[in-house]
């Protein structure tokens, strides 16, 4: 369970952190708006951490901030030659680059009176205001995330490779509120390369296997709906399984939507039943009349996407999604699983 804060002393000011190269750019800005929607009485300052960012992507990003009053950003730059320089592990991953290591650097790049961040990956999106999540007490833990069931469930093999009892539990690091003072007393920085060193074959989940690796000992478990990710939408999921009324209470009423797989809303390929989401906010953005892009594959492939898509809308094939369509009363989301509506009230 989270631990929220007294009311009366709520912190107005948050600092979000991501961590980017360019091909990330207009997802970036797509994030920054979402949240910003959400949050028009905080002030936000983003702290973007970029790998070898061109100048240009730097002013899109700023350009984004500009047309809200209450947002700042800053751009802390990091060389591929420094990251390379770690030996850092990519091995298994077809859309990753070095720039999601980056994070785990933070604690010296950020400003020393900035003791607490909240990271965001840039796959997903902001539908509801976090002011509970920002001013959750995390003092003592060195994060807050929200547990990963596919890992749990379905890689149990994961805990025998990162040397560390099930107990513990492992969160997505897509989504993590960071404590950097602790980060800083604890020399984290030190810690996170020797484990590289030590696992370097064994990560299979990259630098989210390092941050569960570490601190599986001094970590807090925050709500799902705060870290929605792509499997809890799937018509058939067993990874869920004995938190399904959990895991639908938070479907219902989502905070984060996080685009976990690797067919991005961006892309021509993605199904997601919460694409639409993504969608609203690239319509505010600089991109909003850009097309969605295919990926580099071949056109067998594209011609299977559509053909999914005509036997779903037929019926003749079983979605791999679950329906999920917004209450315009209630503003939750009812799911559809099966033949049987699951409305939350």
């Amino acid at each position: 369970m989270s631990q929220v804060a007294n009311s009366t002393i709520l912190n107005n000011r948050m600092d979000i952190v991501f961590c980017i190269d360019d091909n990330y750019i207009m997802p970036c800005g797509v994030t920054i708006i979402s949240l910003l929607e959400n949050h028009k009485d905080n002030m936000i300052t983003f702290h973007t951490v970029g790998l070898e960012l061109k100048e240009e992507s730097k002013k899109e990003l700023s350009s984004v901030c500009s047309r809200y009053c209450n947002a700042s950003i800053l751009f802390y730059d990091v060389s591929k030659e420094s990251l390379d320089s770690y030996e850092l592990s990519l091995q298994n991953s077809r859309h990753l680059s070095l720039a999601t290591y980056a994070r785990l650097f933070i604690e010296n790049m950020l400003p020393h009176d900035v003791d607490k961040v909240l990271y965001l990956d840039c796959d997903l999106i902001v539908v509801n205001n976090l002011s509970e999540l920002w001013n959750t007490d995390i003092d003592g833990y060195a994060i807050a995330g929200v547990p990963d069931f596919y890992i749990c469930s379905s890689r149990p093999d994961t805990f025998q490779r990162l040397d560390y009892s099930s107990v513990k539990g492992y969160v997505n690091a897509g989504v993590l509120l960071i404590n950097l003072k602790y980060w800083r007393e604890k020399k984290l920085i030190n810690v996170f390369l020797s484990f590289i060193k030590e696992k370097y074959d064994y990560l299979a989940f990259h630098d989210q296997d390092v941050i569960n690796g570490t601190l599986y000992d001094s970590k807090l478990f925050l709500p799902i709906r705060f870290n929605i990710l792509n499997s809890y939408y799937m018509s058939v999921n067993n990874d869920i399984n004995g938190h399904e009324d959990e895991v639908y209470e938070a479907l219902a009423d989502p905070a984060i939507i996080h685009y976990t797989s690797p067919e991005k809303p961006w892309l021509r390929l993605s199904m997601h039943p919460l694409n639409r989401e993504f969608i609203k906010y690239k319509k505010l953005s600089p991109w909003k009349d850009e097309a969605l892009a295919w990926p580099n594959i071949s056109l067998s492939r594209k011609f299977r996407y559509y053909k999914r898509k005509v036997l779903y809308a037929l019926g003749l094939k079983k979605p791999k999604y679950m329906d999920v369509r917004k209450d315009s009363g209630t503003g939750k989301y009812n799911i559809k699983k099966g033949k049987t509506w699951i409305t939350i009230k």
